[in-house]
């Protein structure tokens, strides 16, 4: 199920997380309508996977369940780029290359 992406400014790249949530949703129901068709029981099924040609971040306040900021941000989002590029003049990029990992193009 796509989740459209939306380009608030140029080079941002973010999706509402409600969105996401829906997607997986209807995603879910239309598997169990399917597995019915084929006569089999949902309960059967021991394991889901989720994945993503991408990484996403979702920041939420783990006191009050909110979104600290209210859209995913995307991996090919580069307004962190900036930031990064002076990190790695300074080798502090080994400490925030987990944060900052994608197979796209910069």
């Amino acid at each position: 199920m796509p989740v459209n992406a939306q380009t608030l400014q140029p080079g941002w790249l973010e999706f509402d997380p409600e969105c996401m949530v829906t997607s997986v949703i209807k995603c879910i129901d239309a598997t169990i309508e399917n597995l019915e068709k084929l006569d089999i029981d949902a309960s059967d099924i021991v394991a889901i996977g989720i994945a993503s040609q991408r990484c996403t971040a979702i920041a939420w306040d783990k006191t009050t369940d909110r979104l600290i900021y209210p859209s995913c941000i995307m991996a090919a989002d580069i307004r962190t780029k900036p930031m990064i590029e002076q990190l790695t003049k300074v080798k502090a990029i080994f400490y925030f290359c987990l944060l900052y990992t994608s197979p796209s193009p910069r």
